[in-house]
């Protein structure tokens, strides 16, 4: 999915994302519990992004 220019960060992706397609989700993709990896290596809202790179998101779940 293509993204504007913008979106040089992590934290510039989830603002393209909450003012469009996902609108309120910032909330939960930016929260201090939820993981955030880059080409599967965890990273943070400041991590820079390039062309092709893999944004994932693992919000925090409960299991028993």
């Amino acid at each position: 999915m293509p993204f504007a220019a913008g979106c040089s960060s992590v934290a510039g992706l989830v603002a393209e994302l909450d003012a469009g397609p996902l609108p309120g989700c910032a909330h939960t993709l930016l929260a201090d519990n939820t993981i955030v990896a880059v080409n599967r290596t965890v990273a943070g809202a400041t991590s820079a992004l390039s062309d092709g790179d893999e944004v994932a998101f693992f919000p925090p779940v409960t299991g028993g």
